[in-house]
């Protein structure tokens, strides 16, 4: 016979953070602990890369029909996630550039070290993939899609979509934010971990140092 008290002791424990994984059963000779064989999860791997987001405040707004008009825009921000926690501060021309045009000059400027090299260029302009965005003001949320943008002094002005079961919003819009998906190629942050990775005019340049083990693992993740 086993030790009554112990056991009671034991039981009150384990059912108190018993869960199903687990299952506990007392009988006359043995206190029987019967533990699932699950599998155990894996965290969540951590990006190689930052992901960023756009925000911006505002002071008053107006939408007609489908533009989209930002008064005195300030606060404009990209910033990362866990583990980077990096934030730029960006003007109003920084987030109008975000729908810019490819330019097939700019591969020229693009400052680059003695022993680097581009390997890859990406058009990555949101006016060919245009971003999906939270905007908030006078209590409401509505989720939309950016089509255009075109920065006026501190103004922005937008084209935009409503998506599928977002609020719709008054048309004066009191101080609010917007709040813009990131852009980024998959394409990009699994083929070229090892990169530095540079935006300009609706273009992503991949930038790594020549050498030939790079070059080789390259090929075989293609």
């Amino acid at each position: 016979m086993i030790n009554q008290e112990l056991a009671k002791y034991m039981i009150d424990n384990l059912i108190n953070c018993q869960d199903e994984k687990t299952q506990v059963e007392l009988t006359d000779k043995k206190l029987k602990i019967n533990t699932l064989n699950l599998p155990i999860p894996m965290p969540n791997p951590m990006p190689n890369k930052p992901e960023w987001l756009f925000c911006l405040a505002f002071e008053s707004g107006q939408i007609l029909n489908n533009t989209l008009i930002l008064n005195k825009v300030s606060n404009c921000l990209e910033f990362t996630d866990r583990p980077f926690r990096q934030v730029n501060t960006l003007s109003t021309y920084d987030i109008q550039e975000l729908w810019s045009v490819p330019d097939t000059n700019e591969i020229d400027m693009i400052p680059l070290e003695d022993d680097e090299e581009i390997i890859d260029v990406l058009e990555d302009s949101f006016l060919l993939d245009p971003p999906n965005a939270a905007l908030y003001s006078n209590n409401k949320m509505a989720i939309i899609s950016l089509r255009e943008c075109v920065q006026d002094k501190d103004n922005l002005i937008f084209e935009f979509d409503y998506l599928t079961n977002s609020d719709i919003l008054e048309k004066n819009l009191h101080k609010g934010a917007l709040f813009i998906d990131m852009k980024v190629r998959a394409s990009v942050k699994q083929r070229h971990r090892d990169c530095r990775v540079i935006r300009r005019k609706g273009r992503v340049y991949v930038i790594n140092k020549q050498n030939s083990r790079y070059k080789a693992r390259q090929e075989l993740i293609k």
